[in-house]
């Protein structure tokens, strides 16, 4: 369920004396030698930041990965490899406000991410090398390399006014770089929305909104394009591939792709003219002896999402 996520309100001096009493802080002071600034320590994961203003008033900013919070307080340990559900996050939340001393329900949500994991019969590299996009009736969108590795995670594209974007990673390498104890293999689906316009933690957690984002979610990664199987003699490898990108993105938009190379020099007019030949001949169905299958990792992958998102939704609701 609810994974990283990060809070902003503004506060009076009795939630701050109530904050500073309650939490372990560096201090930063102002000319006068006025407190200015509380930090959490830097080894701490509950990340609470208390700042004053110009006008001399507070606001606390609060970002932690809830589902690693409830596991810490919990079971002592900080991780989010087990299952998550709603109530729990509920739970957690609770357990936020009492161990900061705060109420935050009407606290501002600026980020966060509801999580998944997927625990798979083969590494999960194996299923991110196979997924290609994000593409249903709300969405069309390419998983692309992300900063970290190609080979371990795939996100849609990022940037400073998208705020909704999709993520997919090998918690399995994840876990073995942090050499955790107990491993096993881990594919982390995550939606990550940011600034939501106007929306308050009680606002987010409410019955409604997390309908929203769970079907959201569902939509998105049950309508994953993954690579597909080409079964039929006599095709070259060429005509294979031509196949698996038209299934993959569409005729128009395979025949923009190519026209862009042509325009760039990057293929010839002659090889230009071999895919629009190609379109034409899939348009008028001189390729019907072919055989498109989903591949084990595609089939799995869709089991295992509707098996797992159940499991994560309010007791009396599914997706």
């Amino acid at each position: 369920m609810y994974d990283l996520i990060k809070l902003s309100k503004d506060i009076n001096e009795t939630e701050l004396k109530n904050v500073v009493s309650n939490n372990v802080f560096n201090v930063s002071y102002d000319a006068r030698g006025d407190p200015q600034k509380y930090t959490t320590l830097k080894n701490n994961p509950l990340y609470i930041a208390i700042i004053k203003d110009n006008c001399n008033k507070w606001k606390i900013e609060i970002k932690v990965s809830l589902a690693k919070f409830y596991n810490n307080y919990i079971y002592k340990i900080w991780i989010n490899t087990t299952p998550f559900n709603y109530n729990e996050a509920l739970h957690a939340f609770y357990l936020l406000m009492q161990s900061i001393n705060i109420d935050l329900y009407t606290a501002n949500v600026k980020y966060y991410e509801i999580g998944l994991n997927l625990y798979t019969k083969f590494e999960p590299s194996k299923y991110i090398a196979k997924m290609q996009r994000v593409k249903n009736q709300l969405f069309d969108k390419v998983l692309i390399d992300d900063s970290y590795n190609y080979t371990f995670e795939r996100t849609t594209t990022r940037g400073k006014n998208i705020r909704t974007i999709f993520k997919i990673y090998d918690k399995t390498h994840e876990q073995k770089e942090r050499k955790h104890e107990k491993i096993k293999n881990t594919l982390r689906i995550e939606l990550i929305r940011k600034r939501p316009p106007k929306l308050t933690l009680k606002q987010l957690i409410d019955i409604k909104q997390v309908s929203y984002d769970i079907d959201i979610f569902l939509k998105a990664f049950s309508n994953i394009s993954f690579e597909k199987l080409i079964l039929s003699n006599g095709l070259k490898n060429s005509q294979i591939e031509n196949i698996k990108e038209i299934i993959n993105i569409g005729c128009n938009s395979f025949i923009e792709k190519y026209k862009e190379k042509y325009h760039n020099n990057e293929i010839s007019l002659k090889q230009y003219r071999t895919k629009i030949k190609f379109v034409n001949d899939w348009n008028n169905g001189n390729y019907k002896n072919i055989q498109v299958i989903q591949t084990e990792f595609e089939k799995e992958f869709n089991t295992l999402l509707i098996n797992e998102i159940q499991k994560i939704c309010p007791y009396g609701q599914s997706p």
